[in-house]
Parts: structure tokens; C-alpha cells; sequence
């Protein structure tokens, strides 16, 4: 019995000696391959910076040249705002990628040539625009030069060649980050292995096999209840969460369709009224009974609006395979009217995909969004451009505008049913379009995002999950 106890302590110390040693070498390697990542993610982030700072540089540079020509175009001193607000910005953008590729003789040098490119197209744009104000046939006749072009091509051609030069330093430096990440990960899912190794043979020797077997079977047992409760605690839930789902669908139903029988006799009697005895009351009078037509009409437009947002799940038909080109010509038809009144020119960049769908869920939301860019067009022509991108795991189908456009902060409230933007005075509508997309889309397991930009247009992203045999991608058009 001593002898197997001895034999025991000296494989336990053994195991012991050899786990800290396995440890202490973990700790070493893992620390020095992380200093290695730290200092490998650095230049990956300083590359990016570089970047980054090329392309702020040239948008700033191009924002300065589109201000000269607006202004030597029109005259209107809007457009050289830009002008003054790059100045300072210009300047201390270009000394910032200066800096930061200090460490780059050849990079360096290229910088400090792009800043002094920059400053000398804004000499010039600022000479123009000085000049332009008490001599503008001499300005126009600078700018007619070309010398202006041919400083931004300058400023375009260095930050093109500092761009292609970052764009390959990032990539080889990326994917330095990565072998090291990958290195890592095998050393310490290798020293895991070999711990975890080592820590049960000692727990083996250890421990009595016996016991180890009834206290396990005691966890099991009790993990298994527990499971068991939760699982029935779900199910509870779901059944309520699906109940409680179909009693609010069922109430919106029915109170938007018994609805609509009395709003039909209110209707019938008002406008049987305003035609019967129109012009024998006075002014205020009439007023009034076309303010409770128009009321009625509106409630009526609101009731239906709502029976169908409630209807989106229980009276959608089965999914098929679906061609959205056959989709999208329908809708364009749909539409030929108000797209003729409005003069608007739709363009669809590529054939759209064929996804599993509702024919007609999918035409209602297409719909709405077209209707949406027509009712929301601007001053200028209005051109919609539709167009699908395939980006894993999902089709994204894109309906981007010229018009009026909306203040991101309110990128969530446009989908929230009622929520409107501008007054029933500005913009007829219910208040439902939008909210209905997205509930289409989230019907066919996708969602709907809207990105925009005031006074420049918006742009629709719907996205439909692929699936396997179901979406092909079509060649583009001719």
C-alpha cells in the first residue's frame, strides 16, 4: 500500500513538474508572439491612416475645385464655401500625411510633392475666385487654360500612386496580422491540449474512479432537469408569444374590416349630402361637409392600409421562386401614370435575381418604394436607378433617387407605422408604406434599411436571403 502510494506522489510530482513546464514556456511564446501582433496591427493601422488621409485630402481638394467652377459658373458666392472652410483643412491634412509616413522616405517625398500640389491648385482656385469678382471675363479666361485641371490631375496622379503603394504595404501587412492571429491560435489551443493533458492524468491518479462516476452522474441528472423546466418554460412562452401574436392580428382584422362598413354609410350619406345641398348653406357651411368627406376618405385610406399591415402574415401566400424582373415590370406598369406625370426616368443597372418569395407581397413593397421616390421627388428630373448586389449571405436589392431626401437621425422612424416626416398638408400619405415594406421584408426572412442625404436623394436596401437553387444571378445587360 506504501509502495503504490509512493509510486502515485512520484507520478503526481512528475505531472506536476511537467504542466509548469509546458505553462511557463505557454507564457512565453504566447507574450512574445502578442508583442509581435501589437506591433504587426500598428503598421496595419498606420497604413490604413495613410489611406484614409489620401482620400479625405482629394474629396477636399475636389470639394475646392467643384466650389470654383459652380461660382465662375454662376456667380453665387455659395459655392466658395468650400473654398474657405478647405483652406485650413487642406494644409493640416497634407502635413498630417507628411508625418505619419516620416518613416517612408520614398512615401515622405511623395507627400510633401501632394502637399504642395494641393496648395498650389488652391493658389489657383483662389485666384480665379478673387479675380472673378471684378474681372470675370479674365477669370473665365484663366480657368479656360486648363491649368486648374491640370493641377488636380497632378494632386489625383500622387494620390493615386501613394494609394497603390499603401493599398499593397496593407494588404502584406494584413496578412502579417494574420499568420501571427493563426500562430496564436494553434500555440495555445496546442499548450490547452497538452495542460489539459496533463491536469487529468494528475486528476486521475488522484481522485477515486468510483466517486468521480456518482458525483458526475448527479450533475447530468440535475443539468438534465434543468433543462428539461427551461425547456418547458419556452415552450410555454412561444405558445403564448404565438397566441397573443394571432389574438393581435385577429383584433387588428376585425376592427379595420367591421370598420369599414359604417365609414361606408358615412361616406354614402356625406357625399349625398354635399351634392344634394351644396351652395344652400353658407360658405362655412359647405367647408364643413368637404372637411368630413375628405375625413372620411382618409379614414377609410387608413383602415385599409392598416387591414393590410395585418394582414402580411396571415393572409400571405405560400413561398415560391420568384423572377423580380417580371416583378419590378409589373410595378413599373402599375405605375405608368404617375411615372409619366412626374417625367421620371427609371433605370435597372443588371437583371435582378429570382429569390423564394410572395408574387404579390413582393409587388406592394416594390410599389410602395417607387411610389415613395415619385411622391418624394425634387426640383430636378427625377431619375431612380434600381439595381442587386450579391453580398453573402444575402441579396441586396438597391432603389436609390435624386430627390428630396431625410435627415438620418430619422432612418428608423420612416419605418415605424403612422411616423411620418412632413405634414398631410406637405405630402399626401398614411403613414403605413414604409412600415408595410419592412414588414414584407422581415415576412421573407430579409429587413429594409433607407440611407439618405438631404436634398441629394435616398436609397433603398432591401435584402432577401440567398438560397441554394433558388437565386441566379442573370448576366448584365447589354
Amino acid at each position: 500500500m506504501a509502495a503504490l502510494s509512493q509510486s502515485v506522489n512520484k507520478k503526481t510530482a512528475l505531472a506536476l513538474l511537467t504542466s509548469g513546464l509546458l505553462f511557463a514556456i505557454a507564457v512565453g511564446l504566447t507574450t512574445w508572439m502578442i508583442a509581435q501582433l501589437r506591433s504587426a496591427q500598428y503598421w496595419v493601422d498606420h497604413t490604413h491612416s495613410v489611406i484614409v488621409g489620401c482620400k479625405d485630402l482629394l474629396i477636399l481638394c475636389l470639394d475646392v475645385e467643384t466650389g470654383q467652377r459652380g461660382f465662375v459658373a454662376t456667380g453665387n458666392s455659395k459655392f466658395l464655401e468650400p473654398l474657405v472652410k478647405s483652406k485650413s483643412f487642406i494644409d493640416r491634412s497634407a502635413q498630417q500625411l507628411i508625418d505619419l509616413t516620416a518613416d517612408d522616405p520614398e512615401e515622405h517625398q511623395r507627400m510633401i510633392s501632394v502637399k504642395a500640389a494641393c496648395l498650389a491648385k488652391l493658389k489657383f482656385v483662389d485666384t480665379v475666385s478673387t479675380l472673378y469678382l471684378t474681372k470675370p471675363t479674365e477669370a473665365v479666361a484663366i480657368v479656360a487654360t486648363m491649368e486648374g485641371k491640370r493641377l488636380m490631375d497632378q494632386v489625383r496622379g500622387l494620390i493615386a500612386q501613394s494609394q497603390a503603394r499603401q493599398t499593397k504595404l496593407l494588404a502584406a501587412r494584413q496578412a502579417s496580422v494574420d499568420l501571427l492571429q493563426n500562430w496564436i491560435g494553434a500555440f495555445i489551443a496546442l499548450f490547452t491540449i497538452l495542460e489539459a493533458a496533463s491536469l487529468t492524468y494528475i486528476y486521475k491518479l488522484n481522485h477515486d474512479y468510483g466517486t468521480y462516476q456518482v458525483r458526475r452522474t448527479a450533475e447530468l441528472e440535475s443539468e438534465i432537469r434543468l433543462r428539461k423546466a427551461s425547456e418547458a418554460s419556452l415552450r410555454e412562452a412561444t405558445i403564448f408569444l404565438e397566441r397573443s401574436n394571432q389574438d393581435l392580428q385577429q383584433f387588428a382584422y376585425v376592427a379595420s374590416h367591421d370598420l369599414q362598413e359604417p365609414l361606408r354609410a358615412v361616406q354614402g350619406f356625406t357625399t349625398l349630402l354635399a351634392k344634394t345641398y351644396k351652395g344652400q348653406f353658407d360658405e362655412k357651411g359647405d367647408a364643413w361637409i368637404e372637411q368630413v368627406v375628405s375625413g372620411v376618405e382618409r379614414m377609410r385610406t387608413l383602415i385599409s392600409g392598416l387591414l393590410e399591415y395585418a394582414r402580411v402574415e396571415s393572409r400571405g401566400a405560400e413561398m415560391q421562386t420568384v423572377d423580380l424582373n417580371m416583378v419590378m415590370a409589373q410595378v413599373i406598369k402599375d405605375l405608368a401614370i404617375p411615372i409619366e406625370e412626374s417625367a421620371a426616368t427609371i433605370k435597372i443597372e443588371q437583371s435582378l435575381p429570382s429569390i423564394s418569395g410572395d408574387t404579390e407581397q413582393l409587388r406592394l413593397l416594390f410599389t410602395n418604394l417607387i411610389s415613395n421616390s415619385i411622391k418624394y421627388r425634387s426640383t430636378r428630373k427625377l431619375e431612380i436607378e434600381i439595381s442587386a448586389v450579391k453580398i453573402e449571405p444575402n441579396w441586396q436589392i438597391c432603389i436609390e433617387d435624386n430627390g428630396i431626401g431625410f435627415d438620418m437621425q430619422y432612418q428608423e422612424k420612416i419605418f415605424v407605422i403612422f411616423q411620418r416626416l412632413h405634414s398631410r398638408n406637405q405630402y399626401e400619405g398614411t403613414g403605413i408604406g414604409l412600415a408595410l415594406c419592412r414588414r414584407i421584408a422581415e415576412r421573407h426572412r430579409g429587413a429594409i434599411v433607407a440611407l439618405s442625404t438631404v436634398d441629394v436623394g435616398s436609397k433603398f436596401i432591401v435584402k432577401f436571403p440567398i438560397e441554394e437553387g433558388v437565386c441566379v444571378y442573370e448576366r448584365k445587360r447589354d
